[in-house]
Protein backbone atom coordinates (compact mmCIF):
# COMPACT_ATOMS: atom_id res chain seq x y z
CA UNK A 1 0.00 0.00 0.00
CA UNK A 2 1.37 3.30 -0.90
CA UNK A 3 -0.16 6.54 0.26
CA UNK A 4 0.42 10.13 -0.71
CA UNK A 5 -0.68 13.68 0.77
CA UNK A 6 -0.59 16.80 -1.98
CA UNK A 7 -1.83 19.93 -0.91
CA UNK A 8 -1.91 22.88 -3.21
CA UNK A 9 -2.14 26.85 -2.62
CA UNK A 10 -5.76 27.31 -1.67
CA UNK A 11 -7.38 25.83 1.23
CA UNK A 12 -6.38 24.93 4.32
CA UNK A 13 -8.79 22.25 6.37
CA UNK A 14 -8.08 20.01 9.42
CA UNK A 15 -6.93 17.05 7.70
CA UNK A 16 -6.94 13.26 8.96
CA UNK A 17 -5.46 10.65 10.84
CA UNK A 18 -5.61 7.47 9.87
CA UNK A 19 -5.39 3.76 11.49
CA UNK A 20 -3.54 0.99 10.19
CA UNK A 21 -2.82 -2.82 11.33
CA UNK A 22 -1.85 -6.05 9.81
CA UNK A 23 -4.63 -8.32 9.34
CA UNK A 24 -3.71 -11.39 7.59
CA UNK A 25 -0.35 -12.65 7.15
CA UNK A 26 0.28 -13.34 3.23
CA UNK A 27 2.08 -16.55 2.30
CA UNK A 28 3.81 -16.78 -0.92
CA UNK A 29 4.73 -20.08 -2.21
CA UNK A 30 8.19 -19.14 -3.35
CA UNK A 31 10.67 -16.15 -2.64
CA UNK A 32 12.25 -15.96 -6.49
CA UNK A 33 15.35 -13.91 -4.74
CA UNK A 34 12.88 -11.40 -3.84
CA UNK A 35 14.66 -9.25 -0.96
CA UNK A 36 12.63 -8.08 2.06
CA UNK A 37 13.06 -5.24 4.16
CA UNK A 38 11.98 -5.20 7.41
CA UNK A 39 11.58 -2.40 10.11
CA UNK A 40 9.06 -2.69 12.59
CA UNK A 41 9.52 -3.39 16.09
CA UNK A 42 8.96 -7.02 16.06
CA UNK A 43 7.73 -9.50 13.42
CA UNK A 44 7.51 -13.00 12.06
CA UNK A 45 9.77 -14.14 9.24
CA UNK A 46 8.48 -17.36 7.81
CA UNK A 47 9.86 -19.51 4.86
CA UNK A 48 7.35 -20.02 1.92
CA UNK A 49 4.32 -22.11 2.32
CA UNK A 50 5.42 -23.02 5.84
CA UNK A 51 2.20 -24.31 7.97
CA UNK A 52 1.33 -25.43 4.32
CA UNK A 53 3.13 -27.77 3.19
CA UNK A 54 6.68 -28.23 2.19
CA UNK A 55 9.28 -24.94 1.59
CA UNK A 56 10.03 -25.22 -2.78
CA UNK A 57 13.44 -26.53 -3.90
CA UNK A 58 15.93 -24.34 -5.97
CA UNK A 59 14.39 -21.14 -3.87
CA UNK A 60 16.12 -17.90 -2.33
CA UNK A 61 14.83 -15.49 -0.28
CA UNK A 62 16.91 -11.79 1.44
CA UNK A 63 15.58 -10.78 4.60
CA UNK A 64 17.37 -7.53 5.81
CA UNK A 65 15.99 -6.20 9.77
CA UNK A 66 16.93 -2.50 10.66
CA UNK A 67 16.16 -0.87 13.87
CA UNK A 68 16.62 2.25 15.43
CA UNK A 69 19.34 3.75 16.25
CA UNK A 70 21.14 2.51 19.64
CA UNK A 71 19.34 -0.73 19.41
CA UNK A 72 20.48 -4.20 18.78
CA UNK A 73 17.95 -6.74 17.37
CA UNK A 74 17.53 -10.18 18.89
CA UNK A 75 16.31 -13.26 16.57
CA UNK A 76 14.85 -16.07 18.07
CA UNK A 77 13.83 -18.88 16.19
CA UNK A 78 10.77 -20.82 17.50
CA UNK A 79 11.58 -23.49 14.94
CA UNK A 80 13.83 -24.64 12.21
CA UNK A 81 13.74 -27.95 10.11
CA UNK A 82 15.83 -28.16 6.69
CA UNK A 83 17.69 -31.03 4.68
CA UNK A 84 20.21 -31.55 7.23
CA UNK A 85 23.56 -32.38 5.18
CA UNK A 86 27.52 -31.96 5.83
CA UNK A 87 28.93 -28.08 6.84
CA UNK A 88 25.13 -27.36 5.57
CA UNK A 89 25.98 -27.17 1.83
CA UNK A 90 22.29 -28.13 0.75
CA UNK A 91 19.42 -26.46 2.24
CA UNK A 92 20.05 -23.70 4.94
CA UNK A 93 19.37 -20.10 7.02
CA UNK A 94 22.40 -18.00 7.26
CA UNK A 95 22.35 -14.71 9.29
CA UNK A 96 25.23 -11.83 8.96
CA UNK A 97 25.35 -9.33 11.75
CA UNK A 98 24.86 -6.51 9.04
CA UNK A 99 23.28 -5.50 6.46
CA UNK A 100 24.40 -7.66 3.79
CA UNK A 101 25.89 -10.76 3.37
CA UNK A 102 29.46 -9.42 3.28
CA UNK A 103 29.09 -8.52 6.94
CA UNK A 104 30.34 -11.18 9.60
CA UNK A 105 28.16 -13.86 9.85
CA UNK A 106 26.49 -15.04 13.03
CA UNK A 107 25.15 -18.46 12.52
CA UNK A 108 24.17 -21.33 9.44
CA UNK A 109 21.73 -23.39 10.39
CA UNK A 110 20.81 -26.49 8.67
CA UNK A 111 18.56 -29.98 9.88
CA UNK A 112 16.62 -29.21 13.09
CA UNK A 113 16.84 -26.46 15.46
CA UNK A 114 14.66 -24.50 18.25
CA UNK A 115 14.42 -22.77 21.10
CA UNK A 116 18.24 -20.48 20.20
CA UNK A 117 18.46 -16.82 19.53
CA UNK A 118 21.15 -14.77 18.39
CA UNK A 119 21.90 -10.41 19.20
CA UNK A 120 23.07 -8.14 16.70
CA UNK A 121 26.16 -5.84 17.56
CA UNK A 122 24.30 -2.97 15.74
CA UNK A 123 21.18 -2.05 13.80
CA UNK A 124 21.28 -4.96 11.18
CA UNK A 125 20.83 -8.23 10.39
CA UNK A 126 20.73 -10.37 7.36
CA UNK A 127 19.19 -13.61 6.55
Amino acid sequence: MYLKFTTDTHAQYIGFKLFYEFIEEVKKDRCDGAFYTLNEMNGVIISPNYGKGEYPEDDICHWQISSPEDTRIRLKVESLVLEDSVDCTKDYLSVWDGPGDTADELKTWCGSAAQQQLLSSGTYLYL
